[in-house]
């Protein structure tokens, strides 16, 4: 066990934390038109690459399929999760896709 004593000084500069709720106001968006049915409709997938991103849309994607009788499932990638998606990527999306899921697999 470290006593106190002997990490004392340690630290050159002091510790600043942040906190990470947001204090701004968000703005209000209106939900896009939601189908009256998913039957025959073409599912894309948006992987954001995160660790097992893929692995649990895939997934989800095949449920949804079979569910809801989907005519396709299509997986798109973002080149990685800390960057904005493309967009161009966006544009084929609602070119190819009539509903869209997105999410994190860590």
């Amino acid at each position: 066990m470290v006593q106190p004593s002997a990490v004392e000084g340690a630290f050159a500069a002091p510790l600043r934390l942040l906190a990470p709720d947001d204090v701004g106001e968000a703005e209000a968006l209106p939900l896009a038109a939601r189908p009256a049915s998913f039957e025959g409709r073409v599912l894309g997938i948006l992987d954001n690459r995160k660790h097992n991103s893929e692995r649990l849309l895939l997934e989800v994607g095949e449920l949804l399929r079979r569910q809801y009788r989907l005519r396709d499932v299509r997986l798109h990638k973002k080149p990685s999760f800390n960057v904005e998606v493309s967009p161009e990527l966006l544009q084929a999306m609602v070119q190819e896709c009539d509903l869209v899921v997105t999410g994190i697999g860590d």
